[in-house]
């Protein structure tokens, strides 16, 4: 699919987006990544959309620690990783192990004391944990925490220790 139809695509979905008055509404649309690129002194920000897919919503997205790729979690338990300099998607992580529960954090492992480089971690609503080598999309480890559905994560900054939390009010 070339650039023009993507574009066409994401205008056609914006359009359907408007507030009373006929006014665009393009300050959020559900599916939408965008980010923002300081163009110059006054700091005016332009948003660049990198993504864009109305049958999903992102739930979170993280910058890799050398910022040249960015992990979108979306509604459909799947993780998205870009390639922030060409703009095209690198890799679509599909762990849910329940069809399309969501992604509701993403971390990127620190690589400085780690021998496997580039992990992303995210975590899901139907409680799964699953580490993921980021440059060639292979699932690296995957836990489960059954009957929860985790909510949030963090990692320690030496990427050896993880805390999670959910809706069994208990960390990991």
């Amino acid at each position: 699919m070339d650039n023009k139809y993507k574009q066409q695509e994401i205008h056609s979905f914006l359009d359907q987006n408007k507030k009373k008055g006929g006014k665009k509404n393009d300050q959020y649309c559900y599916g939408q990544l965008k980010f923002g690129d300081v163009q110059n002194k006054i700091r005016k920000i332009s948003l660049k959309t990198f993504f864009g897919n109305p049958e999903f919503e992102i739930f979170c997205i993280r910058f890799d620690f050398e910022d040249q790729l960015i992990a979108a979690g979306c509604s459909d338990g799947t993780v998205k990783i870009f390639n922030i300099a060409t703009g095209k998607l690198a890799f679509n992580l599909q762990g849910s192990s329940e069809g399309s529960t969501p992604t509701t954090s993403i971390r990127w492992r620190n690589d400085c004391a780690n021998k496997v480089k580039s992990v992303v971690i995210n975590v899901n609503s139907d409680g799964s944990i699953m580490f993921w080598q980021a440059q060639t999309g292979k699932q690296l480890h995957r836990l489960i925490e059954k009957n929860n559905q985790i909510l949030c994560m963090d990692l320690r900054y030496d990427g050896e220790v993880f805390a999670t939390s959910g809706k069994d009010y208990s960390n990991l």
